[in-house]
């Protein structure tokens, strides 16, 4: 029951991370003047590397989104 609530947090904050950085691609009113700049150096550097104890095939459809948010960044 541990393991279970400790991989559903991580699922959640992996969620509202992606959820986050989906809708930063249209870059709503109130985010600071050089997001594009910090979206733009993300995709330069090409990647996003997560570490974390959840089950991949859980989080897969918030990758999905990710990645077709963000085409030119590859998440590991």
């Amino acid at each position: 029951m541990k393991n279970r609530l400790a991989t559903m947090m991580a699922a959640f904050s992996l969620s509202a991370a992606f959820v986050t950085l989906a809708a930063a691609a249209e870059i709503p009113a109130g985010y600071p003047d050089n997001y594009k700049d910090l979206v733009a150096a993300a995709t330069a550097e090409g990647h996003l590397s997560i570490y974390s104890t959840t089950d991949a095939a859980l989080v897969q459809p918030l990758l999905r989104d990710f990645e077709a948010a963000f085409p030119g960044i590859a998440v590991e």
